[in-house]
């Protein structure tokens, strides 16, 4: 089994940890604009994440993404200053991440995936070996995790979604369908389906 490098930590550690973990030091200005500008972001963080998939399934990130292909948030105070969503995430749940050198890993495998229950703290040296042990070659259907396998990937990409409309808000026309029409057919969420079309997941499945 490999060696997690730091913990979760408790929860809960109180509204010092997450003030200093977002770059927010007691006495910037006005305690109740702090609070107010905080809740706002966080309300702005959470609604990028769809949640539809259910509390033990990956969470897709709807947001921006990093040319690496990690979620990508823009923080409120600095509107050209992005964090990763997942650092940010921990940052409010957990409390600071101990060290630079640590970075939040995916027990899922999946970068875009924004459950909580999924991540764990590692050095970079920790995720490689963690990718040798897995031999990351755990992706699409040899990934237990997933509901598809490469055959339905073909098909989604080749025959379903060149009928959706291109577009945002594009109305359905005859011999047209939704993005939501493949989500229920295949039963998986409105978000995997669009990382798939944006080529965010499944890359390798032409």
């Amino acid at each position: 089994m490999l060696e997690v490098i730091g913990d979760r930590g408790p929860a809960g550690r109180g509204s010092e940890n997450l003030l200093a973990g977002l770059g927010v030091l007691p006495g910037d200005g006005s305690l109740l604009d702090t609070v107010l500008a905080m809740a706002s972001e966080i309300e702005r963080f959470l609604s990028k994440i769809d949640f539809s998939p259910g509390p033990e399934a990956c969470n897709p990130w709807t947001g921006g993404f990093f040319s690496n292909g990690r979620p990508r948030f823009c923080l409120s105070a600095a509107p050209y200053a992005s964090v990763h969503a997942t650092r940010y995430g921990w940052t409010l749940i957990w409390g600071p991440i101990p060290s630079r050198l640590l970075g939040v890993l995916h027990t899922c495998d999946w970068p875009p995936c924004m459950n909580p229950m999924h991540w764990f703290l590692g050095t970079a040296a920790v995720n490689q070996a963690d990718m040798a042990a897995k031999g990351r070659s755990l992706f699409g259907s040899r990934n237990a995790r997933t509901r598809l396998a490469e055959a339905d990937i073909l098909v989604i990409k080749r025959d379903l979604l060149p009928l959706v409309p291109i577009g945002k808000g594009s109305r359905k026309e005859a011999g047209q369908i939704s993005i939501a029409d493949i989500a229920r057919r295949y039963g998986v969420s409105h978000g995997l389906i669009n990382h798939i079309r944006a080529g965010r997941t499944w890359r390798r499945v032409m």
